[in-house]
């Protein structure tokens, strides 16, 4: 399946889970999902309220697709929960992997605090 080039505008409102305070979350409108080239994970790169991000987009299994906002994410973008914020994203050019770029900076400032090699980068 082709993927589509331009990229996506649309609203959609931060969402709290019940059980994490945390990270917010926010459901991709249906049309928008559509547009994408897959209904599975999609890996998108993109901006919300003008902060860049990439991440992997999880099927909601109702047809459409969810973000996960980690709490770094949210108050980059200056946004929190209930506010609407203003995505504009497009499949990305690489495969992304299932964490966005903020929790891949996390760990690595955590490895770097802590100066140990990973496991997997040693032998």
């Amino acid at each position: 399946m082709a993927k589509t080039a331009s990229k996506i505008r649309f609203k959609a409102k931060l969402l709290q889970p019940a059980e994490a305070d945390s990270w917010t979350f926010l459901t991709l409108p249906k049309e928008v999902s559509a547009k994408l080239p897959s209904r599975s994970m999609t890996a998108v790169e993109g901006t919300i309220n003008g902060f860049a991000f990439r991440a992997t987009l999880q099927p909601d299994g109702e047809g459409s697709h969810w973000l996960k906002v980690e709490r770094e994410m949210s108050e980059a973008a200056g946004a929190k929960a209930g506010d609407i914020v203003v995505l504009e994203i497009a499949p990305a050019a690489e495969e992304v992997q299932l964490r966005s770029v903020v929790q891949r900076r996390r760990h690595h400032d955590h490895q770097r605090k802590e100066h140990r090699t990973p496991s997997s980068l040693s032998g």
